[in-house]
């Protein structure tokens, strides 16, 4: 019956029954039932890697992507703490507090131990 049919063609492409054992007796019923199995295969095979490699080109991406914005993420983080150093480094050498750095006080500073 129906039921015997679809434990057959549901063997027949998750390898559980060779196909020429399928085949045989849709050949002894008429030879036309032999193109339409055969396309039966094919299609569940294909159909079914496409979805499979499909969902895995989706999660490599998403993965991908989320590597991605942490990298962006730590790097971003890495240029501020860069840049916060960098600004005491030049407010430290300040001495007069006038917000510009003159070339007697920048070189004063390298002369610092804790600079050096």
């Amino acid at each position: 019956g129906i039921y015997r049919s679809m434990i057959t063609l549901f063997m027949a492409i998750t390898g559980g029954v060779n196909w020429a054992d399928c085949i045989a007796p849709l050949r002894q019923v008429h030879r036309i039932y032999e193109p339409f199995f055969i396309f039966y295969i094919f299609f569940m095979c294909f159909g079914v890697l496409n979805v499979v490699v499909g969902a895995f080109v989706a999660t490599t991406q998403q993965i991908a992507e989320g590597d991605r914005d942490s990298i962006v993420k730590y790097e971003r983080h890495r240029l501020k703490k860069y840049t916060d150093r960098l600004r005491c480094f030049f407010r430290e050498a300040d001495l007069d507090g006038s917000g510009t750095l003159s070339w007697d006080e920048f070189s004063a500073h390298l002369q610092e131990p804790s600079v050096k």
